[in-house]
C-alpha cells in the first residue's frame, strides 16, 4: 500500500514544472454590495490586498494558494422596529486555492489569463449597538487579467457568504442572527517574483 501511495505521489509531482511565482496585488473596490436576510444594501469604496503563491502544473495552467485582506464598507440597515443602526465594518480575510489558465494568444504583447478562487473567509462584522463578531464563511471568486513582463492588471469578482449572530448588552435591542452575502468587484494591480 505504501508503494502504491509513493508511486502515485511521484506521478502527481512529475506533472509539476517546479517553477514558483509569488504575486502580490493591491487594488480598489469601487463597488460592493451586501444582502442581509434578503435585503440588498450598497457598501462603500474600499481597498483590497492579496498575496498568492503560484505553481505551474502544466503549460499555461497554474495552481495557487493565496490570502487577501479586505476592509469593507459601511452599510445602513434597520436593526429593530424602533431604532436604526449601522453595520459599521466587515473586514474580510479570504484564504483560497486558485486555478489559473493563460490563453495562448497575446493581444498587443499582453497575455490574457483567467482564474477561479475557492476557499473560506474569516470575517469581522459588527453593528452598533451590537458587539463585533468573528464568523467564517464560504468564499469564491473569478478574475480576468492582462499581464506583461512581471506586471498584471485584473478585474476580480468575489462572493462571500456567512452567518453572524450578534449579541448586545443593551436590553432595548434584541439579539440578532443574520445571513450576510457580500458581492465585491475590484480592480487590482499585481507584481510577480519568479523563482
Amino acid at each position: 500500500m505504501k508503494k502504491i501511495i509513493t508511486i502515485t505521489l511521484l506521478i502527481i509531482l512529475s506533472t509539476f514544472s517546479y517553477s514558483l511565482v509569488i504575486e502580490s496585488k493591491a487594488g480598489i473596490a469601487p463597488w460592493n454590495s451586501y444582502n442581509l436576510d434578503g435585503t440588498n444594501y450598497t457598501g462603500t469604496f474600499s481597498v483590497r490586498l492579496e498575496g498568492t503563491m503560484w505553481f505551474e502544473i502544466q503549460d499555461k495552467t497554474e495552481l495557487g494558494f493565496g490570502a487577501a485582506f479586505r476592509p469593507l464598507g459601511v452599510v445602513n440597515r434597520d436593526l429593530s422596529q424602533s431604532s436604526n443602526g449601522t453595520m459599521d465594518l466587515m473586514t474580510s480575510y479570504p484564504i483560497f486555492i486558485s486555478a489559473k489558465y493563460t490563453f495562448p494568444k497575446e493581444i498587443a504583447g499582453i497575455t490574457l489569463s483567467g482564474r477561479t478562487n475557492l476557499g473560506f473567509s474569516i470575517n469581522d462584522v459588527g453593528s452598533y449597538p451590537y458587539l463585533y463578531k468573528t464568523t467564517i464563511g464560504i468564499y469564491s471568486g473569478f478574475g480576468l487579467s492582462g499581464e506583461k513582463d512581471n506586471l498584471s492588471m485584473e478585474i476580480l469578482y468575489e462572493l462571500t457568504q456567512s452567518n453572524a449572530y450578534f449579541v448586545t448588552e443593551n436590553t432595548n435591542f434584541p439579539d440578532d442572527n443574520i445571513h450576510i452575502t457580500n458581492y465585491l468587484i475590484s480592480l487590482n494591480v499585481g507584481y510577480k517574483l519568479e523563482f
